[in-house]
């Protein structure tokens, strides 16, 4: 008998879920990307085996297991980091290359880099105390 695991589109609604201000329709790949980056951070910690099958052309797919809520959750809350992280980057690169003092003279460009650094930080935090539940005496 042959039983189909969770389907990723569970873990991407998660993650939509957690950044309700950004639109992501047409942007398929970027939470592809965003899903494979997450999943090396999470696989040691989830009970569950992560491996997945995936379709690149239709963007659906499904792990090979069940996922519990937890594991869903954790996925997705790396995969809002990444997306911070992302941010950051962006913003970093962008004042490296015009320098300090022109990018803080942007229209709301340095407040746009503060706000992607704390919600990073806050992020990061959040997903590391949720991580930490994973493990039990037993582990």
């Amino acid at each position: 008998m042959n039983f189909l695991g969770t389907n990723i589109q569970m873990v991407f609604d998660s993650f939509f879920v957690k950044i309700p201000t950004v639109d992501f329709t047409g942007k398929e790949s970027l939470v592809f990307q965003l899903f494979k980056s997450s999943i090396p951070y999470c696989y040691k910690t989830v009970p569950e085996d992560l491996t997945y099958t995936f379709d690149e052309t239709l963007y659906e797919g499904t792990f090979d297991n069940i996922l519990g809520q937890d594991t869903i959750e954790l996925i997705a809350l790396c995969m809002k980091r990444e997306y911070y992280r992302r941010e950051v980057d962006k913003y970093a690169s962008t004042k490296q290359y015009i320098g300090t003092q022109a990018f803080n003279k942007l229209p709301n460009m340095k407040e746009l880099s503060d706000c992607a650094r704390v919600n990073l930080k806050d992020i990061s935090d959040t997903f590391e105390a949720f991580r930490q539940e994973f493990y039990t005496y037993k582990n």
